[in-house]
């Protein structure tokens, strides 16, 4: 309850935005933006290697992300594309 809680006062192009969020009596969950290129981990692992260029932006943009989050004192822990 606590992420949704974050999530939905979170507003970042770099974070996936939480759409909405449902109960029931054993589950909880969670309706994100869609994100096209899926799991990060999986992306890396079926990607040819990057261009030097490519790369640098790629891991810009994770650490412009990583940085809004620090600035409300909040960890990510479910990196994406």
């Amino acid at each position: 309850m606590r992420e949704i809680k974050y999530l939905r006062q979170f507003d970042s192009k770099h974070i996936v935005k939480l759409l909405d969020a449902y109960e029931s009596p054993s589950f909880c969950y969670l309706v994100m933006e869609f994100c096209r290129g899926g799991d990060l981990f999986k992306f890396l692992m079926n990607s040819q290697p990057f261009h030097p260029l490519f790369a640098r932006q790629f891991v810009q943009q994770i650490c412009d992300g990583l940085l809004e989050l620090k600035k409300q004192s909040l960890i990510h822990r479910d990196l994406k594309t």
